[in-house]
């Protein structure tokens, strides 16, 4: 997987949508499925800068929906309709 990609992730607990960087995606086996680590603030510019995650970010179990090239194109892609997610 290219080292410059970003995924539209499902937070399981709060069903929210929200763009991270492949690089904050976590799995430790098979069973436990997918996590991101999640910045508190500025993520934004963590985004863009594919920045590497920090001890004091969280851990969540998302769900992977889509995988994107570009960052730009996706500030139209995070919404559950946008995504066509059933």
């Amino acid at each position: 997987m290219a080292s410059h990609e970003y995924h539209v992730v499902e937070f399981i607990k709060t069903k929210e949508i929200e763009v991270v960087s492949t690089n904050w995606i976590f799995c430790n086996n098979a069973t436990d499925g997918a996590r991101s680590y999640w910045p508190d603030k500025t993520v934004d510019q963590y985004l863009q800068r594919h920045a590497n995650p920090q001890a004091s970010w969280s851990l969540h179990a998302v769900r992977i929906l889509k995988t994107y090239g570009e960052y730009p194109i996706l500030n139209f892609c995070k919404s559950k309709h946008e995504l066509k997610i059933k």
